[in-house]
C-alpha cells in the first residue's frame, strides 16, 4: 500500500512533522495489514520463495512464507548511489502489529546486499553536503536524518541503532575527518 494513499498514515507522519515532499523525497511507505500481501504479489511476478526470503522481504516459517513487514512505516535503506537495499520498518501506532511482543522497529535481516555494518541511511543524500559542509553529523535513527534534511541539515546519516563500525567511518572518511555524533539521551545513546 503505498503511503501517500494511507491517510492515517500520513496524518500521523505529517502530525510528526514530516512534510509530504519529505515523504516522497526519502520514499516513504506503508506496509499495510496483512501476512502476505507483498508475499502475494511478488509470486505473481513469479519470484521464487528462495528470492523472498534471500531478500529479506519474506521470512520462511513452518506454516509457510511471509510478509517480513505488516503495518509498519517503511523507509528504505540505500546505498551510496541510491539504490534500494533494504528497509527499516516502524510499527505505526494504533495497530495490531503495535500490541505484537516485537520492537518498535524492525529491520531487514543481513542480505547479498545489505551489511548493516556498512551502510548508513542517506548517506547517498547526504554525501555531497557532507563534502561541501567539511563535516558529518551522526545521528541515531531514520526519522532523525529525515528531520534534519527536512529542516535543511543535509549532512547528516544516521546510524541503524547505536553501532558505528570502522566500515561507517573509512566510508565517511572518504569525505570528511570531522565527525559530529549526536545520539539519544536516553541509556543505550550514552552508553555508545
Amino acid at each position: 500500500v503505498g503511503l501517500l494513499t494511507d491517510k492515517a498514515v500520513v496524518d500521523y507522519l505529517l502530525s510528526r512533522g514530516m512534510t509530504k515532499d519529505t515523504m516522497v523525497s526519502f520514499r516513504i511507505g506503508y506496509a499495510g495489514k496483512g501476512w502476505s500481501n507483498l508475499y502475494d504479489y511478488l509470486k505473481k511476478k513469479k519470484y521464487s520463495d528462495e528470492d523472498l526470503v534471500a531478500s529479506g522481504l519474506c521470512i520462511r516459517g513452518p506454516k509457510g512464507t511471509y510478509d517480513r513487514f505488516r503495518e509498519r512505516i517503511m523507509f528504505p535503506i540505500c546505498d551510496s548511489q541510491g539504490r534500494v537495499i533494504a528497509f527499516t520498518g516502524r510499527v505505526m501506532p494504533g495497530t495490531e502489529e503495535s500490541e505484537r511482543p516485537v520492537g518498535k522497529y524492525i529491520n531487514s535481516p543481513e542480505t547479498d546486499l545489505y551489511h548493516k555494518s556498512s551502510v548508513l541511511f542517506a548517506f547517498d543524500k547526504a554525501k555531497a553536503a557532507i563534502h561541501s559542509e567539511g563535516f558529518v553529523i551522526i545521528v541515531e535513527g531514520q526519522m532523525d536524518a529525515v528531520m534534519s534534511h527536512q529542516a535543511g541539515v543535509t549532512n547528516v546519516v544516521a546510524l541503524s541503532g547505536t553501532a558505528s563500525t570502522d566500515s561507517h567511518m573509512e566510508q565517511l572518511a572518504r569525505f570528511t575527518s570531522n565527525i559530529a555524533i549526536c545520539l539519544d539521551g536516553d541509556k543505550a545513546g550514552l552508553a555508545a
